[in-house]
């Protein structure tokens, strides 16, 4: 990958990759409810949900990156898990949402499966996906996103940022996969292609 890993001083506002271009997709869907960030890594998107919700769940297996998330968290309404997300205790039905930018370190229908799970009623499941690229179709999308990194690296002064967990390359599913598979595992989820080489899958529980 072309993101290379920053020392933790860096604020969290200067930090920038394609996947953080895209958390406001994730943030908008907070409501000041209980929410669970799944593969939280050191923990960026995590603090971002701090003052957007009640409640801050941050779980990732990897526990360099749990420490780190830690040390540089504050806020009181965060906790961090060291643990499978897939395994873990979590009541069922105990997020109003269940935040996931790392879906391609998962079996992707036993995961979206346990997302729903943990989800209440009328909650929502967000995902930032990484599809594998199809090329040579992918290639103009690629070149744009490639323009974007450079925009933000030398005209916004951003700094690339990369978590230091380890690294699933290349994602197991192309996005036409992704599609299909989020429509049959989660029913009326909205699915979107995205210019930075990313999707998104929003999925709101029925409320009954």
């Amino acid at each position: 990958m072309d993101e290379a890993a920053i020392e933790p001083s860096v604020a969290d506002e200067q930090r920038w990759n394609r996947n953080i271009y895209y958390h406001p997709l994730l943030l908008e869907l907070a409501n000041q409810g209980r929410v669970l960030d799944v593969g939280c890594g050191g923990g960026l998107l995590t603090r971002q949900f701090a003052p957007l919700s009640s409640k801050v769940v941050g779980i990732d297996p990897d526990a360099p990156s749990i420490e780190l998330a830690r040390s540089e968290t504050t806020a009181e309404n965060v906790d961090y898990v060291l643990g499978d997300v897939l395994t873990s205790d979590f009541e069922p039905a105990s997020f109003d949402l269940v935040s996931v930018a790392t879906l391609h370190h998962f079996d992707a229908e036993q995961g979206l499966l346990r997302f729903a799970a943990l989800t209440k009623p009328g909650g929502h499941v967000g995902v930032i996906g990484i599809g594998r690229d199809r090329m040579p179709q992918d290639l103009p999308r690629q070149a744009l996103a490639f323009a974007t990194t450079l925009y933000h690296r030398t005209i916004r002064g951003k700094t690339l940022w990369d978590h230091s967990a380890p690294v699933v390359w290349p994602p197991p599913h192309s996005e036409r996969e992704m599609q299909s598979l989020s429509a049959d595992v989660l029913p009326g989820s909205r699915f979107r292609r995205h210019l930075q080489g990313r999707y998104s899958i929003i999925w709101q529980a029925p409320n009954s």
